[in-house]
């Protein structure tokens, strides 16, 4: 289910019964593994739009000089998903998707020998 994987909904926003969705779906594991790896360190200069979210987050004042209000595109992975993204969660991702491989191809041995 896309809904749960952070692309529509930021996993900031997922909060109570709903974090069941974002732990357990697997296209959350899929995106996050595709974001860290393309993104982590990644020190090109990400430009604040003036008065946006991301310009407040970079701590950039409004009598500042727009051009001078920019930060990289691994502040702004950081920014966009609050944080729960991250470089460390990279097994855990690589983890759970191989374990809903094995699951779906016992699932499906299963189901043809048993139907």
């Amino acid at each position: 289910n896309i809904f749960f994987s952070g692309l529509i909904v930021k996993p900031q926003y997922f909060v109570g019964p709903f974090q069941l969705g974002y732990w357990t779906a697997p296209g959350r594991f899929a995106f996050e593994g595709l974001v860290v790896t393309q993104f982590h360190e990644n020190d090109t200069p990400v430009l604040a739009n003036y008065l946006s979210p991301y310009f407040f987050y970079l701590n950039c004042t409004v009598d500042e000089v727009p051009e001078d209000c920019q930060g990289t595109i691994s502040d702004y992975v950081n920014y966009f998903f609050g944080g729960r993204f991250t470089i460390d969660n990279f097994w855990v991702d690589v983890g759970a998707l191989l374990a809903y491989m094995c699951l779906a191809k016992i699932a499906t041995e299963f189901a043809l020998w048993k139907f």
